[in-house]
């Protein structure tokens, strides 16, 4: 029952557009109260989340067409500049494997630039088995402090600065061509203004 229950949660989370709790503070929690399976912990809470960021960035590619019309032509100004070399779709599926940032603004993202989601899903799922692994291992160790991990996993302000730097690369990316525009415009007046 508490293995349904951690999924749920943590399904529920991995749906939360923004400032949703990690995954990891609920696999942390559930299994130093519950004394549940670590291996099953980890399968369990990597799965959900992986199916909660799909269906977050299924939700965002629903949304897109109630954007404003000047930030769709930016998200394909921005999906052709991704998108333009193989090598960068392999990049791309990395960072889903290894990023540190909040992982909701990285689904909203290819949900609204029309990457494939399903490849990025499973990379997701494989970088969040190990990121897992290692936050189990150290909460197993610092288990009396068991109280604070969980209160830090939700306020600490590393995990709020994170948050609001992933959100300022979304709206980064819905103004991608406008910045791009702007650091040219930048570069020639200082050419013109060196000669």
């Amino acid at each position: 029952m508490h293995y349904l229950v951690l999924v749920i949660f943590v399904l529920i989370a991995g749906i939360i557009p923004i400032f949703g709790p990690p995954s990891w503070v609920f696999a942390v929690y559930y299994r130093q109260f519950y004394d549940l399976s670590p291996v099953l912990v980890v399968l369990l809470t990597a799965f959900a989340t992986a199916i909660g960021r799909l269906v977050l960035a299924l939700i965002t590619r629903k949304l897109k067409p109630r954007i404003p019309k000047k930030y769709v032509d930016n998200l394909e100004y921005s999906q052709q500049l991704l998108l333009k070399k193989r090598k960068s779709l392999w990049a791309i599926i990395g960072l889903f494997v290894l990023s540190p940032l909040p992982s909701a603004q990285l689904f909203e993202g290819a949900g609204l630039i029309n990457v494939p989601i399903l490849p990025l899903s499973v990379a997701f799922f494989i970088g969040r088995i190990f990121s897992l692994s290692i936050y189990l291992s150290l909460a197993h160790l610092a288990a009396h402090n068991i109280d604070s991990l969980w209160k830090t996993g939700l306020t600490s302000i590393w995990t709020i600065a994170f948050e609001v730097v992933a959100i300022i690369s979304l709206l980064v990316l819905f103004n991608l061509r406008l910045i791009r525009h702007w650091f040219k415009k930048r570069r020639q007046g200082k050419d013109k203004a060196s000669v």
